[in-house]
């Protein structure tokens, strides 16, 4: 193994942990989440167990066993001193109508920011563009600047440190302004660092059908302001703008409001939700997470007949979990960034339970993802998660006592009336949480573990790898299989390279099936559901509007979708042709003595400008050389000349341009790069310098075989991972990478 291990990770700085490698089946990339995102200080695969788990035994075994894992921050932070907080999620709620207000709340974003939490804020009570201020002295200018604002400010306040911070902009369909909160981010260089989404109530889905301006009455502390709004012509613009760039999503405010167990409990009132939407939450609420490995419960997987789901132990884990997660309310007070918040979370005690690889238990269990055996396994597992985790929250209050904002109104709630929870003996005792379950996007903690994130299918069952031989030029691709078909080959004997019809991925899933199985879960479900509805590229934007409106009827809280090949997905393809030449290992071709072409280009970086050259042979059109140059003003004139170098170097030696396209892209993200782009600079397409230069080659590299050379427009429409520069994938309502990234931690 240690020759294994040594290849795979030559140049790391720190030592490989071999019981980690071993319990993450020696992945690299699984092991590269662990190593950078969750282990502190090269601590031992043992000395991270018993910090993580805060010494208890069995949620150790749990994490051990893959049956269970805590969210990102408490894996990042616990048990670590002046760590950030152990809650993922944070909510501000509704803006005040006032500067003095909205000042108070950026300050408190930014703070929640730097101790690695992401927020939520809904814009719907601020006043609209044109209205008076001041007595009338002067006009508001509207919530487009504020929205800019706090966009500046998650580009630039990164998380601890650890990565930039992210945020949820919400807007109420009924604000005067709505129309220009849906189309903002058609300026490419406006609002990228915040998800998007759009409060629709009962009354304006009800509306649409009638195609009719509808008359709005809105009170602000100016007086009232009366105008007209066709919710039939938003309705359409939201699919449409979806449809392009994947934003905005929607919140169905009456379910996503009110479907909880403090339904009627006056002074919990919900208002906007975290950055993906998991967590609908009162005003300066906030709520920590951990995901059940449901895979991991399949008995006799893959066997027609005998496999079963765990039930006994599920049930008896969640108990577990339930009481640890409550612990970890107590131990997160003092980290959190305000006042309010740590009065919140003591006053609601929230937790957030969920679950991650449920389409590998499907498969498992030879099920097909939104049939009826899947979404009736959906609801069983609902339902089993529900009663376990009020059952052991009750317990909980007898031992230890009520959250204090417990009332009995929670008996009398929506969720528990229809899903027929409650008994005596439950009332009597009280509940120790105002909320239990979540359905997070778990995208770094399941690509750790090889699982699906939350409840999405499965994005891709096998995926190519390429590697380039430097001897003779040649490419070698590599199948690599998901883990759950080399669990199903190792388990069967399956030879065949067909698989069952039962393994069926994102893009093969009818949406309505995704809207039926999110729907069966959000039944019991008391906070809310992450989850991406991917489309093909084809559908329509009127296929998108009958999409939200089955999910309004379904009773989703809301939904998010991205089609494929949109605006945003950042698909980036060359089939530059490739030189037959074979080069001897260390061989480096003298300049060409051939007539030369040569391509210029003038990039913008986070520090300034760069004038680059790129030389080619023009009798076989091979990449030979590039000279960087810095312009009048910013960059590194000594990086740019060891960047030249190096790049002609390379392409001398034979090294495709693939290769160093490749190479420069996955140079790590320029904090430079975001200050100049939150401050509207308009930079050149990448991260950083070196990713800017490769964007900028593989640009003139398509040109010159005969495209357009039109790969994309600018970094602000197509969103790259900023750890490895490669597009990034949109599942479980939430942005992540193949290498582990996720912006929702």
């Amino acid at each position: 193994m240690m020759g294994l291990k040594n290849a795979l990770f030559a140049g790391k700085s720190s030592m490989i942990e071999p019981n980690a490698f071993k319990w993450l089946d020696e992945s690299e990339i699984s092991y590269n989440i662990w190593d950078k995102k969750y282990r502190k200080n090269d601590e031992s695969f043992d000395e991270w167990i018993e910090r993580v788990s805060g010494g208890n035994s069995e949620i150790a075994q749990l994490i051990r066993e893959k049956r269970f894992l805590f969210g990102g921050r408490i894996l990042s932070n616990r048990g670590i001193d002046k760590a950030g907080s152990l809650s993922n999620c944070y909510s501000e709620g509704f803006l005040p109508d006032s500067t003095e207000g909205i000042l108070d709340v950026l300050k408190d974003v930014a703070m929640t920011f730097k101790a690695q939490g992401g927020e939520g804020i809904s814009f719907s009570k601020l006043r609209p563009k044109g209205a008076p201020i001041n007595n009338g002295l002067y006009k508001t200018d509207g919530i487009i600047p504020f929205m800019e604002l706090f966009n500046t400010a998650t580009e630039t306040i990164s998380q601890g440190g650890n990565r930039r911070g992210a945020l949820m902009m919400s807007l109420d369909a009924w604000h005067k302004e709505i129309e220009s909160f849906i189309s903002i981010k058609d300026d490419i260089n406006k609002i990228n660092s915040a998800n998007l989404s759009v409060e629709i109530d009962n009354k304006f889905m009800n509306s649409i059908e009638k195609g009719q301006d509808e008359e709005v009455t809105r009170h602000y502390d100016c007086g009232d302001i009366t105008y007209t709004i066709n919710p039939s012509k938003i309705f359409h613009a939201i699919a449409e703008h979806a449809w392009r760039t994947g934003d905005p999503g929607i919140i169905f405010t009456d379910r996503f409001r009110n479907y909880n167990l403090m339904e009627f409990v006056e002074d919990y009132k919900i208002e906007t939700s975290n950055p993906c939407g998991e967590q609908p939450l009162p005003k300066h609420a906030n709520c920590n997470l951990g995901s059940f490995n449901l895979y991991a419960y399949i008995l006799n997987p893959f066997q027609e007949g005998r496999s079963r789901f765990d039930e006994t132990k599920f049930c008896k884990d969640i108990e577990v979990v339930v009481r640890e997660m409550d612990r970890i309310v107590d131990e997160n007070i003092p980290k959190h960034a305000t006042q309010k918040q740590r009065e919140a979370a003591e006053k609601w005690r929230l937790c957030g339970i969920g679950v991650m690889g449920f389409a590998d238990a499907l498969i498992a269990l030879g099920y097909t993802y939104g049939d009826k055996n899947s979404i009736e396994f959906a609801d069983y597992i609902g339902e089993l998660m529900l009663y376990s985790a009020l059952d052991a929250s009750s317990k909980l209050a007898a031992e230890k006592g009520t959250f204090p904002g417990y009332s009995d109104k929670i008996w009398d709630s929506s969720i528990l009336q229809i899903t027929g929870m409650g008994n005596s003996q439950w009332k009597k005792q009280g509940l120790r949480n105002a909320s239990l379950l979540s359905i997070a996007p778990t995208g770094s903690i399941s690509t750790m573990w090889n699982v699906s994130g939350g409840i999405e299918p499965i994005f891709a069952f096998s995926f190519n790898r390429k590697t380039v031989s430097l001897n003779n030029g040649e490419d070698k691709v590599y199948k690599i299989n998901a883990k759950i078909v080399e669990d199903f080959k190792k388990a069967t004997g399956w030879n065949k390279d067909e698989l069952p019809e039962y393994f069926i991925s994102a893009q093969q899933i009818i949406p309505l099936q995704r809207i039926r199985v999110q729907a069966a879960f959000q039944n019991y479900i008391d906070t809310a559901i992450s989850s991406t509805i991917n489309l093909p590229n084809e559908i329509s934007p009127e296929q998108i509007e009958e999409l939200y409106y089955q999910a309004w009827r379904a009773g989703l809280k809301g939904i998010t979708i991205f089609r494929e090949g949109c605006e945003k997905s950042g698909i980036l393809t060359t089939s530059t042709p490739r030189s037959t030449k074979v080069y001897q290992r260390g061989e480096i071709l003298p300049i060409d003595n051939v007539e030369v072409d040569t391509e210029w280009s003038d990039l913008v970086s986070g520090c300034g400008t760069m004038h680059v050259s790129y030389k080619f042979n023009s009798v076989e059109n091979e990449f030979r050389e590039a000279f960087i140059n810095k312009g009048s003003s910013g960059g590194c004139r000594c990086w740019m000349e060891f960047g030249s170098r190096a790049m002609s170097t390379l392409a001398r030696a034979g090294v495709p341009p693939e290769v160093i396209i490749d190479q420069l892209k996955s140079c790590s993200n320029c904090s430079a790069y975001n200050v100049a782009r939150a401050k509207g600079k308009n930079v050149s397409l990448g991260t950083s310098c070196p990713s800017a230069i490769g964007f900028d080659l593989e640009r003139i590299l398509e040109k010159r075989k005969g495209g357009n050379g039109n790969l994309a427009v600018t970094q602000s429409v197509v969103d790259l991972c900023p750890e490895c520069g490669q597009p990034l994938i949109y599942a479980g309502g939430c942005a992540q990478c193949t290498c582990g990234f996720s912006k929702c931690g």
